[in-house]
């Protein structure tokens, strides 16, 4: 049963996988919830990655799409518990104590006591409200230089808990935020234009393309060109103020701009400097997009013209002066890398030896916080029949909401249509998702929860009408349950959970959306199991499989996209679920072919063994 009371005539954030939360009503319950492989149920020190291919219900969907309307504000200020920080919500009403005529609350969360300082009609009267910290100000620019902090002073422990980063508490506070325009972004297209893009495919009969040397085949660059002309000649049209610009990469990076000015090759001695990128893309903004795409869409399709193929990738350095190019204009402005190598040039340049890994993978994740911090969606588009290694570029579009898509050149231009309709309607989001002590998180990277796992923080950047937040909660473990004096979870009926989304709304105004459920509880492990929403746990599922491919771990990722077939099916999930497997399967045997064609021998190998046995077992169950 999907949640969706409306209020202010808005669907609730909240959704969840299933109407109730299953516990278990005994230490025998519990073992034999274990024994049977039921993810929710780990001991402490058991690795979460031994999930169960039995579907987990316990999955909350936030659907951030409801920022964009939330119907009146709340007055006042929302009240918070001194010790967690959650606020003081609908349901908390039913725990307010009276003492010698003084209201206090016992917070339902930590159970902490504190005097209330809010007057009776300022309780909140529905599930939802929405708070402004602060109205729309124009504040003066302040050049932030996080570039030399980024590189010169990463964070310590990238991977450390929520409690060890606080990205949320890094950021610049200012008095408001200025009014963002409704087209008035920058749309930066960073486009491969290494020897490999001028491979070929036959062009199918009646399929016309422009840019075409050979009328019968187009070139991957060619399949690019004509793609990116479309989207001039369509946003001249529909978004005349946006600020369009190229930036080429191969052995060299060329930043083109809009053509208002002559293009310029970044320095060999910069490729390698992250600073040096951003400090020179930077100053000279002005130079490469000083025109509206209404002024500039000419001189864009004649610089188009002229890009042709030669040398390496140096994908990274071009990243960094893409994001340092969109990062001066407006909020929500957009970044489209198109590539179809394996950055093998200067920053970024991918590696063999694992050390060297995992600075590429530190590299990537920290131009994706540059690019957040700055309310940037960066999106990359791989062509089919190529070789980029995504999951060491996904950070990027994790960490700015962005998309990952992996196409055939013919349909370029589709794709590129639909990454650019998607209208940005809140930016600087941030959500935090609080759960009562005897639960946890489970399943989701240690940087997203606190010290004791009751809370998810996830930052989001930039948010869209169809932008989600998922996680799994699950109770705790045995060990950590027998310790608390006293608890006796059978007797649960149900228990709070609470979003907290901060952001900064299109008209300038910084705001946070408070939503407060109360989560039906369960002994009965059947009845957890009736009612499941396909589309929560789909999402979900969709994730997590997304995080564990993007690590390389195609077994985990199996397992997880696995975990939907145990839904009971009707015809729609039934092909849904076919659909996903199929593409799972392709990219596993995609993976071994490649294997076998470079000799390589790894532990890959034999978890690609893993899968290829798993689904002739499976297709042979069939």
């Amino acid at each position: 049963r999907q949640y969706q009371r409306r209020v202010h005539g808005i669907i609730t954030m909240h959704s969840f996988g299933s109407a109730f939360t299953y516990i278990p009503k005994s230490k025998a319950d519990y073992l034999h919830d274990k024994s049977a492989g039921r993810a929710p149920m780990t001991t402490a020190g058991e690795s979460e990655a031994m999930a169960a291919r039995e579907i987990d219900a316990n999955i909350i969907r936030i659907s951030l799409g409801v920022l964009e309307d939330v119907g009146e504000y709340a007055t006042g200020d929302p009240f918070p518990c001194p010790r967690c920080g959650c606020f003081f919500s609908l349901h908390s009403k039913s725990n307010i104590v009276v003492e010698e005529g003084v209201a206090f609350w016992n917070c339902e969360f930590c159970s902490n006591k504190t005097k209330i300082l809010l007057e009776p009609a300022e309780y909140p009267t529905t599930n939802s409200a929405t708070y402004v910290l602060s109205l729309p100000a124009k504040v003066p620019e302040k050049k932030i230089d996080i570039a030399p902090g980024i590189i010169e002073a990463p964070p310590a422990k990238l991977e450390g808990s929520v409690s060890e980063i606080k990205l949320s508490e890094v950021k610049e506070e200012v008095k408001g935020a200025p009014i963002i325009k409704k087209d008035d972004i920058s749309v930066i297209f960073c486009v491969d234009v290494s020897g490999s893009m001028n491979d070929s495919v036959s062009l199918p009969t009646g399929k016309a393309m422009k840019y075409l040397k050979n009328p019968s085949r187009v070139t991957r660059l060619e399949a690019v060109k004509t793609a990116i002309d479309a989207q001039i000649v369509q946003m001249a049209k529909e978004s005349p103020d946006r600020r369009v610009g190229f930036i080429t990469f191969e052995s060299n990076v060329c930043l083109i701009g809009d053509g208002s000015n002559p293009s310029v090759m970044l320095e060999k001695e910069k490729l390698n400097d992250f600073y040096g990128i951003v400090e020179h893309t930077s100053n000279f903004s002005e130079k490469y997009i000083s025109k509206p795409i209404k002024e500039s869409s000419g001189r864009l399709l004649e610089k188009l013209q002229g890009i042709n193929t030669a040398g390496c990738t140096a994908l990274g350095p071009a990243l960094v002066a893409a994001v340092a190019l969109a990062a001066k204009g407006s909020a929500g402005s957009r970044v489209i890398i198109c590539t179809d190598g394996l950055a093998n040039e200067g920053l970024g340049a991918i590696k063999d030896s694992p050390s060297e890994q995992v600075q590429v993978r530190e590299f990537y994740n920290q131009v994706g916080l540059y690019a957040q911090q700055h309310s940037l969606v960066v999106s990359l588009i791989s062509l089919v029949s190529s070789e980029c290694r995504l999951e060491m570029l996904s950070p990027i579009s994790n960490l700015t909401n962005g998309s990952i898509l992996r196409v055939d050149p013919l349909n370029l231009s589709t794709d590129f249509s639909a990454l650019l309709s998607e209208k940005i309607i809140a930016t600087q989001v941030s959500v935090k998702v609080k759960i009562p002590s005897i639960m946890q998180f489970t399943g989701v990277p240690e940087q997203y929860v606190s010290a004791d796992k009751t809370v998810y923080i996830q930052e989001v950047g930039s948010a869209t009408r169809d932008s989600l937040v998922t996680c799994q909660y699950s109770l705790r473990p045995l060990v950590e349950l027998e310790k608390i004096p006293g608890l006796d979870v059978s007797n649960l009926k149900s228990m709070p959970l609470q979003s907290q989304v901060h952001y900064v709304a299109m008209d300038g105004k910084k705001c946070v959306k408070i939503v407060t459920d109360l989560v039906k509880c369960t002994t009965d492990y059947k009845s957890s199991k009736s009612g499941l929403d396909r589309k929560v746990i789909g999402s979900y599922s969709k994730h997590a499989t997304a995080k564990w491919a993007s690590k390389g771990m195609y077994k985990e990722a199996l397992e997880n996209a696995e975990k939907i077939s145990s839904l009971p099916e009707d015809e729609e999930a039934k092909k849904e679920i076919e659909e996903k497997t199929a593409k799972i399967k392709a990219s596993i045997e995609a993976q071994i072919a490649k294997n076998a064609s470079t000799g390589k021998e790894d532990q890959d190998d034999q978890l690609c063994a893993d899968c290829n046995l798993y689904f002739k077992q499976r297709d042979a169950q069939r």
